[in-house]
């Protein structure tokens, strides 16, 4: 069962990851290849550079805690000098766009 958010359908919640659901192991490098047409090798590579962070890293202040919500606002003054957009919304819009309240909870914070 799933969820409409703003228009957007939301996968239901999952129980709290493992440490081998948040790494490039050998089953989630094959379920890749095998869901987007590509060889086990060369879905490796894709995986290469990839930063898996766990609940409480996505809630922390790098990421959904804060520091997303000004790289969004960075974004979006960036988009508006290459005219990618028409205006730029005030910085509280993107900081109050983005809730670490999910990660919070499946990190039992």
């Amino acid at each position: 069962m799933s969820d409409r958010v703003d228009g957007m359908i939301m996968a239901p919640p999952r129980p709290r990851a493992t440490r081998s659901a948040m790494t490039a192991d050998a089953s989630s490098t094959q379920s890749a290849a095998v869901e987007i047409g590509v060889s086990a090798a060369d879905a490796e590579k894709q995986f290469a550079g990839f930063t898996f962070l766990d609940a409480t890293q996505q809630a922390g202040a790098d990421w959904l805690g804060g520091k997303l919500g000004q790289d969004l606002f960075s974004t979006a003054q960036f988009l508006l000098t290459q005219d990618g957009i028409a205006k730029v919304a005030p910085e509280s819009t993107y900081a109050d766009g983005v809730d670490p309240g999910p990660a919070k909870a499946a990190a039992g914070e």
